[in-house]
C-alpha cells in the first residue's frame, strides 16, 4: 500500500495505488439476479478504473467543472458512484452524495445547504430530484447518469485556476437525519 502523508491528495493516492496494482481488482460487485442493476456482477481493475476515471474527468473538465465547484450525486451504491467521485476529486470538484433513502424534503435541504453546481442522478431517481428542486431555493441543473456523456451542462461559473491540494474539499457527507435535519461534515 502506498504511504499516504499529510500532503497527499486523493488523486495522488489513487495514482500510486494504480501504479502498484494496475492489474488487480479495484471494485467487484458480486452477481445477484435480484438486483436491479448489474445482475451478472461487475469487476474492474485499478488500471481500467484509472482509464475510466480519466475519461470522466476530461468530460467534466471540458464542460468547465473544476476547483471551486460542487456536484451532488444520487448514484446509490453503484460502481459509478466511486468512479465519478474519484474523477471529480481528481479535478478538484467537491462531491455531495445524496443518500438514496432521503425523502424529497431531505434532498431539498441538502441542495440548499451544499449549493451544488450540478446534480448527477440515476434516471429512475430523477423524480425525487425534481420533487426536491421544487422544494429547494437552490436551483441546479440535473443530468441523468444514463445520458451523462452527451448531456452534461456547462458550468455556470468558471472553475478556479488551480490544481487540487490536500486542503481542497473532496466531499460533503450528510448524516442520515434520523434525529433531525441531516448534518454535514467535510
Amino acid at each position: 500500500m502506498p504511504e499516504i502523508m499529510d500532503g497527499t491528495t486523493i488523486p495522488a493516492a489513487f495514482a500510486a495505488a494504480v501504479a502498484q496494482h494496475a492489474d488487480r481488482p479495484f471494485l467487484a460487485v458480486p452477481a445477484n439476479p435480484d438486483r436491479g442493476y448489474l445482475p451478472s456482477g461487475f469487476e474492474i481493475t485499478y488500471g481500467a478504473a484509472a482509464r475510466r476515471i480519466g475519461k470522466l474527468a476530461e468530460i467534466y473538465r471540458r464542460a468547465g467543472y473544476g476547483v471551486g465547484h460542487r456536484i451532488a450525486t444520487l448514484l446509490e451504491n453503484r460502481p459509478e458512484h466511486v468512479l465519478h467521485t474519484l474523477a471529480l476529486n481528481s479535478i478538484g470538484v467537491c462531491c455531495a452524495p445524496i443518500n438514496p433513502d432521503y425523502r424529497p424534503a431531505e434532498i431539498a435541504y441538502l441542495l440548499d445547504h451544499s449549493e451544488p453546481d450540478l446534480i448527477l442522478t440515476l434516471r429512475e431517481r430523477r423524480g425525487s430530484i425534481e420533487q426536491a428542486l421544487a422544494l429547494s431555493s437552490h436551483r441546479a441543473p440535473a443530468v441523468a447518469l444514463e445520458s451523462f456523456d452527451g448531456a452534461l451542462p456547462r458550468a455556470r461559473h468558471p472553475a478556479r485556476d488551480a490544481q487540487p491540494v490536500p486542503e481542497t474539499p473532496a466531499s460533503i457527507l450528510y448524516t442520515s437525519g434520523t434525529t433531525g435535519r441531516p448534518r454535514a461534515a467535510c
